[in-house]
């Protein structure tokens, strides 16, 4: 499981009250409270970048995209997050090129 896929999973227990709060998921799944919150920024990413990420076929080396890897793209926000990502991650600007090719 990916850590965006995980991410989405902990928000959907929190929103359906299956757990409190983050303190029970780091529990629960055996992971620091720090883990958990470093995760659950994930959603925080530009819908492009999450795109981007839920696109990865099975099997792509789990090391190209990391949470770790997309700290950088979190520290800012916006239209910013998608500048940045097309610099750092690895894959994206590929991805937007023929986002952009198959709407033209």
């Amino acid at each position: 499981m990916t850590d965006l896929a995980l991410a989405e999973q902990f928000q959907g227990l929190l929103k359906t009250g299956k757990v409190k709060n983050r303190a029970e998921l780091a529990r629960r799944f055996r992971l620091t409270r720090a883990r958990v919150t470093q995760l659950m920024k994930l959603l925080g990413l530009h819908p492009l970048i999450i795109a981007y990420v839920k696109s990865l076929q099975p099997g792509t080396p789990t090391r190209l995209v990391t949470e770790r890897g997309l700290r950088v793209v979190l520290r800012v926000s916006g239209t910013q997050q998608l500048a940045t990502a097309l610099q750092t991650v690895p894959g994206f600007r590929v991805y937007i090129d023929s986002k952009t090719k198959s709407v033209a």
